[in-house]
């Protein structure tokens, strides 16, 4: 990792991970020279967690750094770790998704966020594209989904699954449709539990 500011820059190994001082920026870094791209999962079910965790590091360029089981998990993770990218369950306890995603926009903006749901109702969808999500996989999609949005949020594009993608246009076509006006008055929260 390098990271580097207006007064000071470090170095150090991709194994040692320490927290980025305030203003610096960090380039992540295998020592092969191939770019890194640093993860955060976020599932409430520890067996998609590892199933992704393996998922993700059978490939040179990612690395997962670390993990968690709710929301808030993930806020701590990324405050600690400022990762690229945090791959992020849609429905956990304590805080879910959308919340966080939500207060990750507000904290830690640059970080990219792919929700992973098994949700392809418009509400959700249309909450997670308000809120600012870069992509949005469904959990019933391609194993290898996961891996194609990864790549595509780092590189600055976004993903959404075929069937949310679809949705997306729908929604544009005909934005008019009813789904839009009795969700925009509920909370993050309420949006969640329907």
């Amino acid at each position: 990792m390098t990271c580097s500011g207006k007064k000071s820059a470090y170095t150090a190994d991709v194994a040692i991970v320490t927290k980025p001082k305030k203003g610096l920026t960090c380039t992540w870094k295998q020592k092969e020279g191939i770019p890194l791209i640093g993860a955060v999962i976020a599932d409430d079910h520890a067996i998609v967690r590892e199933g992704l965790r393996r998922l993700l590091e059978a490939e040179d360029d990612i690395e997962v750094f670390s993990e968690a089981s709710d929301g808030r998990e993930v806020l701590e993770e990324v405050e600690k770790h400022r990762p690229q990218v945090v791959i992020l369950d849609i429905s956990m306890p304590n805080l879910g998704g959308l919340e966080t995603l939500e207060r990750l926009r507000n904290v830690h903006p640059d970080v990219k966020v792919i929700l992973l749901s098994v949700h392809a109702d418009p509400p959700y969808i249309q909450s997670a594209v308000n809120l600012g999500a870069d992509g949005y996989v469904l959990k019933n999609g391609r194993v290898n989904e996961v891996v194609t949005a990864v790549r595509a949020v780092v590189k600055g594009g976004s993903y959404f699954s075929p069937p949310v993608a679809k949705e997306i246009v729908e929604q544009l076509r005909a934005p008019n449709r009813g789904v839009a006006e009795p969700f925009s008055v509920l909370s993050t929260r309420e949006r969640e539990v329907l």
